[in-house]
């Protein structure tokens, strides 16, 4: 008993006007085979009160019944027996909604008892088929969305993966980075103590900023700015350091997924190829996309050559293995506002269970 009253009241808190041009039209239908039928009886009837009894009777309490049968059926409960008891709006029409509606809309003098179960018997055969027809397109329909949901988090499952791998990729130092780091400080004790301990303190901050946290399926924008601050410190290249780096991002796409091994890569080859020029990264939130564009500040001719030389095809099959088809890497090295942009969605792929009554 409570869960039809939940599906009820779920039912009339969702009711909109989409539900009640159904109801209008299910009325208007039940008049006009009401009136193929029956009507010839009654040549002064009058129409307006005989629709506006249709609509009531049994157009609005159809579409309801349907509703509550929708949900029913989501909740468990047998097709076959929750779409049978929307039939009892026959009954309930005639002998129950029917007899209510006298005092508010009139009453017709010619209309008898015996009239009533005519009436019941022309409703059933035309409410039934159309029932079944519906419930036959619901479960159609039903099937085709729970098939779309598995595909949905099939793919959504694979960008995690993927997204995992780049992160358990990311966290490897190379050795001959690490090496030469701490050649670096080794060299350093001997002349500065001082600067041995802070080169350290970089390497150290680096290789924590280079593991995940704890359950991390994906990084974001934040992650990767830190990761490229903490790179520039540990190797001491000023081009990636402030002034001719500069990293923005918006308060909306600070914490966006993003793909890792991306970002750094792209910015260890632009400052390698050109180190003399400078670099512009803003990340920007629109709408649901994430928008990243590097930019060059300085020497352009220097920046248009280390565009040309980005590996496209690797970034872009890592971007799109993590945020999917609708994710855009696009790099610009001969055009007038030369430059690289990244598009992709604000999240990893999500999917929402649609409502019953959708």
């Amino acid at each position: 008993m409570r869960p039809a009253l939940g599906w009820f009241r779920e039912t009339l808190r969702e009711w909109g006007w989409r539900h009640t041009g159904w109801g209008l039209l299910v009325g208007s239908l039940s008049l006009y085979n009401m009136g193929s039928l029956l009507m010839g009886f009654f040549p002064d009837i009058d129409y307006f009160e005989a629709w506006l009894f249709n609509v009531l009777q049994f157009g609005m309490p159809y579409v309801f019944a349907l509703r509550v049968a929708d949900r029913a059926a989501a909740a468990g409960v047998p097709r076959a027996f929750a779409y049978a008891a929307v039939l009892l709006v026959v009954p309930l029409g005639v002998w129950v909604f029917g007899p209510l509606l006298v005092p508010l809309i009139g009453d017709n003098p010619q209309w008898t008892s015996r009239d009533d179960f005519g009436l019941a018997a022309m409703r059933l055969l035309p409410f039934a088929i159309g029932t079944m027809a519906y419930a036959h397109w619901r479960h159609e329909h039903d099937t085709l969305e729970r098939m779309r949901a598995a595909e949905v988090d099939r793919v959504r499952l694979e960008q995690l993966v993927q997204a995992s791998r780049l992160l358990a990729l990311q966290a490897r130092v190379e050795p001959q980075f690490l090496f030469d780091t701490l050649a670096r400080v080794r060299d350093l004790i001997e002349r500065s103590a001082a600067s041995a301990e802070r080169l350290l303190t970089d390497l150290i901050a680096l290789l924590r900023a280079l593991q995940p946290a704890a359950g991390a399926t994906a990084s974001n924008v934040e992650r990767e700015y830190a990761l490229v601050e903490a790179y520039a410190r540990a190797s001491e290249a000023p081009a990636l350091q402030a002034p001719r780096l500069l990293l923005d991002a918006d308060a909306a796409s600070a914490q966006a997924q993003l793909a890792p091994l991306v970002l750094l890569p792209v910015l260890r080859h632009l400052a390698g190829v050109a180190p003399a020029a400078g670099w512009h990264v803003q990340a920007t939130a629109a709408g649901e996309r994430l928008h990243i564009a590097i930019t060059p500040v300085l020497d352009q001719e220097s920046a248009r050559a280390a565009l040309r030389s980005v590996d496209v095809k690797l970034l872009t099959q890592r971007v799109a293995a993590v945020h999917g088809p609708q994710a855009s890497f696009r790099v610009d090295g001969g055009g007038a506002a030369p430059g690289l942009a990244l598009d992709v969605p604000l999240s990893l792929l999500q999917h929402e269970a649609e409502s019953p009554d959708r």
